[in-house]
């Protein structure tokens, strides 16, 4: 598919894809899931106002334009329709990470453990190209399927930016829960802002709680400014002091303190549980097939004549 900006009618659009329901609101934009007619393949489609794509909008076209990655959601068309854009992306029909921890209440040390090595290999790859996504929580984390966290995608890049090593910006921009220490002292900081709200998102899997709240945001700023952590029993009683020593470290205040992604990737409690989650995962999916063969559901291989 062709990631150049495209030019054309409104018609000649939906001459090519089919507009379904609407699937999410946004200040300048709203998205829905399309069907292409001729493959008959999903897709979402995000219709943007051109006036709307200033900063935020423009910082997500252009992030997207070169990532491609199997956990990043991938942008495969533009169009320009009028004063509007035509954002052609990949359809995520699963619903969000939210969705799912509000369903849950809380995740297993090994399904918490999954998700965030995908997500830590996901940004190692942002990273790499230069790229802060600034706006990193669980609702701009979708799943491929639902109440599957083997496929998710980080999406949402509208406060991401370019960011080469050794370079340092002040932007105040994010999600005030998922907001690292630095951003709220308005200070110069960089990747590692990433790595806070990643140390956030673990604590909310394990604990289905947020590790900073009040229903004051100031007083939520001095909080997450102090960053003074709280494990308490009715939560984390039946979770390992590894998992909460690896929260302590993604959640230092001082950022040159807080461990880095490469560190994260090699953190013996992430590596053992996410192995035990796959394995788990592989059991489930030889018993599925071995009852699918018992029942006679598996499809016989076609033999040649």
């Amino acid at each position: 598919m062709n990631k150049k900006t495209q030019h054309l009618t409104k018609k000649e659009f939906f001459l090519k894809y089919e507009k379904k329901e609407l699937v999410g609101q946004g200040a300048f934009s709203n998205v829905y899931r399309i069907v292409e007619h001729k493959s008959q393949k999903e897709y979402c489609l995000k219709i943007q106002s051109c006036k709307g794509i200033e900063e935020n909008g423009k910082n997500e076209i252009e992030t997207l334009s070169v990532l491609n990655h199997p956990n990043v959601i991938k942008l495969y068309e533009m169009y320009k329709i009028k004063n509007k854009m035509f954002l052609v992306m990949e359809y995520a029909k699963g619903g969000s990470l939210m969705d799912l921890i509000e369903e849950k209440s809380r995740f297993t040390e090994t399904e918490a453990a999954f998700v965030i090595l995908i997500l830590l290999k996901a940004l190692k790859y942002l990273h790499s190209n230069n790229i802060i996504h600034r706006d990193l929580k669980p609702e701009n984390i979708l799943l491929m399927n639902s109440c599957d966290i083997t496929s998710i995608l980080i999406t949402d890049f509208g406060f991401s930016k370019f960011l080469q090593e050794n370079e340092y910006t002040k932007t105040f921009c994010g999600t005030a829960t998922y907001m690292a220490p630095e951003i709220l002292k308005q200070e110069e900081y960089d990747t590692s802002v990433d790595i806070w709200s990643t140390g956030v998102i673990l604590y909310l899997l394990l604990s289905g709680l947020p590790p900073f709240f009040d229903y004051s945001i100031p007083l939520l700023h001095r909080k997450i400014m102090n960053g003074k952590l709280y494990f308490p029993k009715e939560q984390f009683s039946t979770i390992s002091k590894r998992a909460m020593k690896l929260i302590k470290h993604f959640l230092k205040v001082n950022p040159k303190e807080r461990i880095t992604i490469d560190q994260a990737l090699k953190n013996t409690w992430l590596l053992k549980k996410s192995n035990e989650f796959i394995k788990q995962k592989l059991q489930e999916n030889k018993q599925l097939e071995n009852g699918q063969e018992m029942n006679g559901t598996k499809e016989k291989p076609k033999l040649n004549k």
